[in-house]
């Protein structure tokens, strides 16, 4: 019981000093150049470095020369040695002549002492790990790295591995904790972008080590960086009324928050950027159809257009277009009238439309319409003259037959006057010799009552 206690005095004191170089087992071997005995003891103990390695360090003594005289007579009392060969192991066991101090035993001694050395071990690795529990990274790296001096000294590869996959956790922890307090750094000066990355990292790091308490934190930030890195990034898009785009955006923040005032507020930013795309979407159509001269269309799609944007400047232009629209609309019909006035051959009236027509085309810059509208007023004046013309030789043609008509009245007046005249003159005289015949018949009768 009293070599237990001395041994575990032995581990405690090891393991209070992590950092020494010493090997584990350190073997006192006490020999004189002139005894036989002491080449036996020399070849076991060459088999036991062999065995060991860098595990055993074996300090062998010449008991005969004057500088080892003190450490021969220290261990000589201490451990009452009475000759060599002698070995003390770790200033604890000991074993004299070279009958006793035969391989087996020495390995029996020094395993044990090694065993013993593991149980250290296994209450640091213990340890440390509560270490880790209480968030104590640093000194758990320094217990576990104790450990790993222990399970060295006893050769255990497998609680070696094990303490170095504490110590790359804690190393891992430590990493994670480092990112996570300057993500949030990031965070609350609100440079998402720079935040986001971290908060990946800290995450991938945490699920490699199964906490996935730290990891949910961890994700709950990284959403909120996202939801506020695209939000931020549709509102740029929003401002350079890149309304797609921020669509895209908007939608892919709502994607990162569950909060239903926000989702609804998104939503009405999305609705509005629907309607400009709307709006736009008509604009195009409306500027097509105004292209292509079809003005009632034009109008209608401006005037939709007009109602959904948002942009005063282009609530004006389409105002201003529509109005235009109107102006088109107004010349087309105008030179349509005229067009049927013409063909009904109303030229004065068509003339004057034309006119009418010409002015709206010049007012609206349309100088080929203009123009065409000029070439009508021109026929239509060419008409008119020709109208005129040929009036004039009817007027003279009615004239003439006036005239003719005066004349033959005037002959036949004539013609009737003279036949009057002479129908009077031819009465007077038949009345003249109707009175020379009734003067005469009269003498007659009275000739013929006379000669009765």
């Amino acid at each position: 019981m009293k070599k237990m206690g001395l041994l575990f005095l032995f581990i405690i004191a090891f393991a209070m000093v992590p950092q020494c170089e010493a090997a584990p087992i350190e073997i006192k071997y006490f020999y004189s150049t002139g005894c036989s005995h002491c080449k036996t003891t020399s070849n076991v103990l060459d088999q036991v470095q062999d065995h060991y390695g860098d595990l055993v360090h074996i300090d062998r003594i010449n008991v005969n020369s004057p500088s080892n005289q003190a450490v021969w007579e220290d261990y000589s009392q201490r451990f009452t040695i009475n000759g060599v060969p002698a070995i003390v192991i770790n200033d604890d066991r000991k074993l004299e002549g070279d009958i006793r101090i035969n391989y087996n035993a020495v390995v029996e001694i020094i395993d044990e002492l090694l065993q013993g050395i593991e149980v250290r071990g296994d209450e640091l690795y213990s340890q440390g790990m509560n270490y880790m529990g209480e968030g104590k990274f640093e000194a758990a790296i320094d217990i576990f790295n104790e450990a790993i001096e222990i399970f060295t000294a006893s050769d255990n590869q497998v609680k070696i591995a094990l303490c170095n996959q504490r110590i790359q956790e804690s190393n891992d922890y430590i990493l994670a904790r480092t990112k996570f307090i300057e993500a949030e750094d990031y965070y609350r000066s609100l440079d998402y972008v720079s935040a986001k990355p971290l908060y990946e990292e800290i995450i991938s790091i945490y699920n490699d080590l199964g906490n996935t308490s730290m990891a949910s934190t961890s994700e709950i930030r990284l959403e909120n960086c996202n939801f506020n890195i695209s939000y931020a990034s549709a509102s740029s898009l929003f401002d350079s009324e890149e309304w797609a785009d921020a669509i895209v955006k908007y939608n892919e923040a709502k994607s990162y928050t569950s909060n239903n005032e926000t989702i609804e507020a998104i939503n009405e930013l999305i609705s509005f950027c629907e309607s400009q795309i709307s709006a736009q979407e008509l604009y195009d159509l409306a500027e097509a159809a105004f292209s292509a001269g079809e003005y009632v269309e034009a109008k209608q799609y401006y005037g939709s257009a007009s109602e959904l944007f948002s942009d005063s400047e282009l609530i004006i232009y389409c105002n201003n277009r529509m109005d235009l629209c109107d102006s088109y609309v107004l010349a087309e019909d105008t030179y349509d009238y005229a067009l049927s006035l013409f063909s009904e051959e109303d030229y004065e009236e068509s003339m004057y439309i034309f006119t009418n027509a010409k002015d709206l085309y010049t007012a609206l810059g349309e100088e080929e319409l203009a123009s065409q509208c000029e070439d009508y007023i021109d026929e239509c004046q060419t008409k008119l003259d020709e109208i005129e013309q040929q009036k004039q030789q009817e007027e003279e043609e009615r004239e003439h037959q006036r005239f003719m008509k005066m004349v033959y009245i005037s002959v036949a007046a004539l013609v009737i006057i003279v036949f009057f005249v002479g129908l009077i003159l031819y009465l007077r005289r038949g009345s003249a010799a109707t009175d020379d015949e009734s003067e005469y018949s009269s003498e007659y009768e009275e000739n013929e009552r006379e000669t009765e």
